[in-house]
């Protein structure tokens, strides 16, 4: 997977998305201000050759982007998560690549649908949760752990090798 390596670089992203999240908790918004750094940072390293060592650089960026907000737009059409949330994913997309944005939203969905089913089933939720929490912790999740089920070129985490590679059973990817 096409992610950046440096334990600076991963600390900063993961104090990045914590701060976002405990943005959106208090205040129920995902800032622009806090997402177009990243973003604009994100892209311009990919456009100058990629993270250290990856094989990967603007087109998976941009796909994952593409695919972060495509799999999120749905839930903004049915008014359940926000644009922020939506452009949130987006830019979690263009750091992580194709395969950690995919991995990385699809966590981020199972994640807000668990704590969602936990506060229904304790009568706690009463109105819309916010999104970029859940999001984050899947975002950090990936980053400092994933790869975990879609892996290009069968690069994945060591501890997760008897599992079948599933990037093999999608057709183009």
């Amino acid at each position: 997977m096409c992610q950046p390596h440096s334990f600076t670089l991963l600390a900063a992203l993961t104090i990045w998305a914590t701060a976002l999240a405990i943005d959106d908790v208090l205040h129920r918004r995902v800032l622009n201000v806090l997402l177009l750094p990243v973003a604009l940072g994100a892209l311009g390293a990919r456009f100058l050759g990629g993270w250290a060592g990856c094989e990967l650089t603007l087109m998976s960026g941009l796909i994952g982007a593409a695919a972060g907000f495509a799999l999120w737009l749905p839930g903004y059409a049915m008014r359940q998560v926000g644009a922020g949330d939506v452009k949130l994913a987006a830019t979690f997309g263009l750091v992580l690549g194709t395969y950690g944005a995919i991995e990385a939203n699809l966590f981020g969905a199972l994640f807000l649908g668990v704590f969602s089913f936990v506060l229904v089933m304790l009568g706690m939720r009463k109105s819309r949760m916010p999104a970029a929490p859940m999001l984050a912790l899947a975002f950090v999740v990936e980053l400092w752990a994933g790869p975990f089920l879609l892996t290009p070129y069968g690069a994945r985490a060591p501890w997760l090798n008897h599992l079948p590679d599933f990037a093999s059973w999608i057709p183009g990817l």
